[in-house]
């Protein structure tokens, strides 16, 4: 098990790009069938809410690694 700030801070980075991709072209296939601008937004919202929750995370660490 690797301890520190950096590998869950990568992690989460993956995860949540691999995550935005797949909900992009999600909203983009439900804009092409149904032209609004909603699944947009509910996709940009989401991930400001799943950045902020990975920022956070990664802050706790990093305060516990510094702490000793």
């Amino acid at each position: 098990r690797a301890d520190g700030s950096l590998t869950p801070a990568a992690f989460l980075a993956l995860r949540n790009d691999a995550i935005g991709n797949i909900a992009v072209v999600l909203a983009a296939l439900m804009t092409a069938v149904r032209p609004s601008h909603w699944p947009d937004l509910v996709v940009g919202l989401g991930l400001v809410v799943l950045n902020a929750g990975a920022a956070s995370e990664v802050f706790r660490t990093a305060r516990a690694e510094q702490r000793g």
